[in-house]
């Protein structure tokens, strides 16, 4: 059964005389359980008090018509706000809805942008778009000793896709000049050394 407005309404308030005000993980239990239009009312309850993964979360949960009919545009604003505050999957996210106008305006400068950002938060899909624009030289000067690096980054994490990432990791080696190559490994090798891997699934939508 959904919770209506003022049912979620009395479950914050009783959650809060019990001295556990509802987060992330009351959402997630209840999206777990598919009672999805009560998991987006208590991620939004969540999202207002500051929670990142609950802004991604709804999100997602308006991206994909989950809860309710699919609502592009405030599915941007969550996106948004979660990518503000640092989430790397909410900026390549972003970068997808600025690059269709999907819920928003075209902006391929300002997607160009949150793609760059997200890749360098460490979000692997966002790491293999960036290196093929590089490697393309769409937008921007051609960069195939950066689209290496990107590329010698994302092909070492188990996702999916990465069979494509290897594969152009591969071509380019054969294409530059040996220096080029090793300055790229090298750079791999600090990136890893001082960055994380934003790969953690929240909830699989």
């Amino acid at each position: 059964m959904f919770l209506n407005s003022s049912m979620v309404v009395a479950t914050m308030m009783f959650a809060g005389l019990l001295g556990h005000p509802v987060n992330y993980a009351d959402g997630a239990m209840a999206y777990n359980h598919h009672r999805y239009a009560e998991a987006r009312n208590l991620f939004l309850n969540a999202a207002k008090a500051g929670d990142v993964k609950s802004m991604l979360m709804l999100g997602l949960m308006y991206d994909n018509g989950m809860g309710d009919k699919r609502d592009a545009s405030v599915a941007f604003y969550w996106y948004s706000q979660a990518a503000a505050a640092g989430d790397a999957r909410a900026m390549f996210n972003l970068y997808q809805m600025l690059e269709e106008g999907d819920g928003t305006y075209v902006d391929q400068k300002e997607a160009t942008a949150w793609l760059q950002k997200s890749a360098e938060k460490g979000f692997p899909e966002a790491q293999f778009r960036w290196a093929q624009v590089l490697h393309a030289g769409e937008r921007l000067p051609r960069d195939d000793e950066s689209a290496l690096m990107w590329l010698e980054i994302v092909s070492q994490i188990d996702v999916g896709g990465v069979e494509q990432a290897i594969q152009l990791r591969d071509q380019l080696r054969l294409e530059l000049d040996d220096a080029v190559v090793s300055r790229a490994k090298q750079r791999a090798k600090h990136w890893r050394v001082t960055h994380a891997t934003s790969n953690a699934a929240l909830i699989e939508v």
